[in-house]
Parts: structure tokens; sequence; C-alpha cells
């Protein structure tokens, strides 16, 4: 039977206590953050969340561990029901399954992905958004001595190049006008990282009251 070790020390149980005060004060260097402390628990640590707030979690960077759970042992790992409510946007897509279900996903994913022509459709899309949005964009940006936001102009980037692969439309919310693409600022929002920290039980009356995250 193939068991999942974590490697903890009692010299180490103050970290876990500290870590959700800790990643409040070091909300701008979060990577940062997360890095050091598995650093120093040896990779892997045990968060235990506000009572009621279904936060207990294991984070491990070990690569035998992840190995496990992402491959080897895959199946016995299921997302589960909590999963899904929070990333109900994505149905039932190879994201948001486990099982046969997610098997089948998977073995499509891979044959496409794999399909010669789904690379070079890959290569001409991203090289087409590179060469008509971005580039342009950055060399307007470079004569007109202005400031700009990576963030977004990556983020922007990546709508740009998702969408002419999948849908085969170019929304161009990578022009020199930057302009307001509901459907691009909604795709951020989604994949905004405190949608995954947020208890589902806030997410419930996000839903209800149309506020917060769920509007």
């Amino acid at each position: 039977m193939d068991i999942l070790k974590f490697s903890f020390s009692r010299d180490h149980y103050h970290v876990f206590h500290l870590f959700y005060m800790g990643l409040i004060r070091n909300a701008y260097r979060v990577h940062e953050f997360v890095t050091a402390l598995l650093r120093e628990s040896k990779g892997n640590f045990e968060f235990h969340g506000p009572v009621l707030a279904n936060l207990n979690m294991l984070i491990t960077s070990d690569p035998v561990n992840i190995h496990h759970i992402l491959s080897r042992s895959f199946s016995n790992y299921p997302k589960g029901v909590e999963f899904r409510k929070i990333f109900d946007l994505l149905g039932n897509g190879i994201f948001n399954v486990d099982s046969e279900l997610w098997e089948i996903h998977r073995k499509t994913t891979v044959s496409l992905m794999s399909h010669a022509m789904f690379q070079i459709l890959l290569e001409r899309s991203t090289w087409d958004t590179i060469e008509n949005g971005l580039q342009p964009f950055l060399d307007a940006f470079v004569e007109q001595g202005s400031p700009l936001n990576l963030q977004d102009i990556f983020q922007r980037f990546t709508f740009d190049a998702i969408s002419k692969l999948l849908l085969g439309y170019d929304p161009i919310s990578l022009s020199i006008r930057l302009p307001y693409v509901p459907c691009e600022k909604a795709f951020n929002v989604f994949v905004d990282a405190i949608k995954n920290t947020s208890p589902t039980n806030c997410l419930s009356v996000e839903q209800v009251s149309k506020c917060g995250s769920q509007k």
C-alpha cells in the first residue's frame, strides 16, 4: 500500500500556528513567504485555519509527494464536493472531476494536445498574438515613454491567446486603447487566488447576495 508520509517535528509546531497571521502580513510577497515556510519545515507543513472555516491544510513541495498525489496514486486523492463548490464555473471539465470521468477527460486531452495539428495551431495562434498584439503595443508605449502595468498586459495577452486558440475569436483586449472587456475582467476575477482561499460558506453568502467575487 502506498502511504504519503509527511515529516513534522515539534520544533516547527509554532510555524503552523503563525501561518495565518504571517500570510496576512506577507500578502504582498505570498510566494516568498510560503517558500520560506516550506524550506524551514523541510518541504511539508500542516496548517490549521480558524474554527469552522474549513481551512485545514497539508502543504508539500516534496517532489516524491507531488508525484504520488498527481500521478502514481491520483485516484486516492479526489477533489471532492468542496472543491467543486469553489470552482463550480468549471462544470464537469477535467479540472473539476474525479475517477472515471477524469480519466476519460485526461485521455481525450492528452490525445488532442499531442496531435501534430494542435501543436501547429498553438504555435501559430501564440505567435500571431505576439506579432499583432503584444509587440505593437509595447512598441507604442516605448515611443510614448508612458508607464504600463505589466501584470494587466500579460493577463490581456493570455486572454487573447486562449480565446483565439479555443474559440477562434480575437477579443483584441491587448490594444493601445486598453479597452474594458467584461469577459476578460471576469476571467481574471475567477482565477484570482483569493477565491481558492475563501471558505465555502462565505462563497455561498456571496452567491445569494450577488456580491464580492460571486457578483
